[in-house]
């Protein structure tokens, strides 16, 4: 679901996975794990550093990412309804 929300960011921003890579620092197989929702074992740490290289400046209680300048609260909401409609 998270994964998901950083997708969509890292797409509206018109970047790659590679260039997350670089910018964060986080390996880019990493990134696709976790944007596939796969297990990575991702420290508080790196997902921070790929949430900052999107440009995410909160995530609020309902996991929703606000970014800024970008892409707004409610896109990103309703890729959470989405989510968790297909999760039930």
């Amino acid at each position: 679901a998270m994964g998901a929300a950083i997708r969509e960011i890292r797409l509206g921003s018109f970047m790659t996975q590679t260039q997350l890579e670089a910018r964060s620092g986080v390996d880019q197989s990493v990134i696709s794990r976790l944007e596939r929702g796969r297990p990575v074992g991702l420290r508080w740490q790196r997902l921070a550093a790929v949430l900052a290289a999107l440009g995410v400046v909160r995530i609020d209680f309902e996991h929703n990412l606000v970014r800024q300048g970008g892409l707004g609260p409610s896109s990103v909401e309703e890729l959470w309804s989405l989510s968790r409609r297909r999760s039930a």
